[in-house]
């Protein structure tokens, strides 16, 4: 999606890894609070199984803010690289 904006954006695998894991758990969380099929094969890492309830942790929280905070500052700079004229 970023590359139709012409936005080249690198990020570190753990940033990615725990992008993806934030989204299937926001879909789970909004639909049930439960893990479902999707959400065991899109994270495994999170060790759910499917039907387990959900619980967000702290470690889970400040993980997931790592990395979206991570992800907006390179994509503040890639913006920056591809719209700000440089001088």
């Amino acid at each position: 999606m970023l590359g139709a904006a012409g936005l080249a954006l690198k990020v570190p695998a753990a940033v990615s890894e725990a992008l993806n894991e934030l989204s299937s758990l926001r879909n789970c969380l909004l639909h049930r609070a439960v893990a479902d099929a999707d959400l065991v094969v899109e994270a495994p890492g999170l060790g759910f199984r499917e039907g387990d309830p959900i619980r967000v942790n702290t470690k889970m929280t400040n993980r997931y803010l790592e990395a979206v905070s991570e992800f907006a500052v390179a994509l503040t700079g890639a913006a920056a690289q591809r719209y700000i004229p440089q001088e």
